[in-house]
């Protein structure tokens, strides 16, 4: 993976994982074990549960996000196959008056 990518995924996580729980975005998880130091065991068990609730949470969302950005690509490709093949009839029917004018004066 380039860093261009890198960087693009680690956006994306965050924008999404923000909403969900902004403790596990990636500036804060370095910082988890200094600020939770003194949590009881019993807060330790809870926060625990509340990040694997948000990673599932997280992991939906990623799949539905992915999905819509596949039917989105394929709107696109499609509009510029279509505007492609409109251009491309466009100038198929140009060339083709173009001979029957050449066919006719040699007539």
């Amino acid at each position: 993976m380039e860093e261009a990518d890198r960087l693009a995924a680690t956006i994306l996580y965050d924008s999404l994982m923000a909403e969900i729980e902004p403790d596990l975005t990636t500036r804060r998880i370095p910082l988890l074990a200094e600020e939770y130091a003194d949590e009881t065991e019993e807060e330790a068990k809870e926060r625990g549960e509340r990040y694997q609730d948000a990673f599932r949470l997280f992991g939906e969302l990623w799949g539905e996000f992915f999905v819509e950005c596949k039917q989105k690509m394929q709107e696109y490709e499609d509009l510029a196959m279509s505007y492609i093949a409109r251009k491309s009839g466009a100038a198929d029917a140009q060339r083709m008056s173009e001979l029957e004018h050449i066919f006719d004066d040699e007539k």
